[in-house]
């Protein structure tokens, strides 16, 4: 970072990397000081970046201090799934049960009706629907989008664990 005179006459100005330790007034002309963060290198921005994430850490207890060095690195971010997306999921799916279906029916549903499905929903979606006509008659308020999920994961399942013809 550079300190320099808030006096444009002066000409005063110090590079630092330690923004905590500096003067407050001009060795020259004893007007106020102001930082710029002008960094000239790597070192700087390393080195300040670590002294920063120091001043954070002092007040943090140890449980959190050891939370924020945990390494997640590879590992599968389910906090940014959009909350409420599994919430969809069940709400067609129970939809589906109240149709009479037994829990694990689906698995033996041919992969090309899930298709079908899956794409009549997304129509009923793009013409502007924002509830299932289906699910409506059921009493239920499933919008095209969720029965597109649901079809969707049906899918997935059965490209994962072996094709349903």
């Amino acid at each position: 970072m550079i300190i320099r005179c808030q006096d444009p006459a002066c000409d005063y100005s110090h590079k630092t990397v330690m923004d905590h330790v500096r003067p407050d007034r001009c060795p020259k002309c004893n007007n106020n000081l102001y930082m710029r963060k002008e960094f000239v290198a790597k070192e700087v921005v390393e080195y300040t970046a670590r002294s920063q994430r120091l001043k954070k850490d002092k007040g943090k207890k140890k449980s959190e201090m050891n939370q924020a060095l945990k390494r997640d690195i590879g590992k599968l971010r389910y906090d940014l799934i959009p909350r409420g997306a599994e919430r969809a999921l069940a709400k067609a799916v129970t939809f589906g049960m109240s149709k009479g279906y037994d829990e694990d029916s689906w698995k033996s549903v041919e992969r090309k009706r899930y298709v079908a499905a899956l794409k009549r929903h997304m129509e009923e979606y793009l013409d502007g629907s924002s509830f299932d006509k289906e699910a409506k008659d059921y009493g239920f308020d499933v919008h095209p989008l969720e029965l597109v999920m649901i079809n969707a994961a049906f899918l997935l399942w059965i490209e994962q664990n072996g094709s349903n013809t």
